[in-house]
């Protein structure tokens, strides 16, 4: 298995289980605890940094471990989404209930109309859940490849450095 795949898969897992951790306890709308879905950040940025790394060693160019922080990204965005989505959609599916109805009281409440509280709850549903976690790893993951890529050295007129 290559690097950017294990990197990828790691990432996914990572996301998967803290979102799981947060959809068993019911900590998904908690205005506090809600936030301990950034948890997974640090696993994601760490196994990206990794997987570029493990790629450069592989015998990548600048260009190469830049790619390979992309796919890594791609790849453990996709999962992660799916994941999240499963994991909402089929294992936790009241996990996100409150929220819609927090956020729709929300929006009523500011007098929005029926446009505002579609607007309010589509974060609150598996998907908008799911494309949340996909534009974390993605962001993270190739934030980590332009920060870890290796340029190569420079050489002399001879080849000498």
């Amino acid at each position: 298995m290559s690097a950017t795949l294990r990197a990828a898969l790691l990432s996914a897992a990572a996301v998967a289980v803290v979102e799981l951790a947060l959809a068993a306890g019911g900590w998904v709308v908690h205005p506090t605890l809600g936030h301990l879905a950034w948890l997974s950040l640090p696993v994601v940025l760490i196994a990206a940094a990794a997987g570029v790394r493990a790629s450069a060693a592989e015998g990548r160019d600048y260009a190469g471990q830049l790619v390979a922080g992309a796919e890594i990204g791609l790849v453990a965005g996709i999962a992660a989404a799916v994941l999240t989505w499963t994991i909402h959609r089929a294992i936790a599916p009241a996990a996100l209930e409150e929220a819609r109805a927090l956020a729709e009281a929300q929006a009523l409440a500011r007098g929005g109309g029926p446009e505002a509280v579609a607007d309010a709850v589509g974060l609150a549903s598996p998907f908008g859940r799911a494309i949340l976690r996909f534009i974390e790893v993605m962001f993270a993951s190739v934030l980590a490849g332009l920060v870890v890529a290796r340029r190569p050295r420079s050489t002399g007129p001879e080849g000498q450095v």
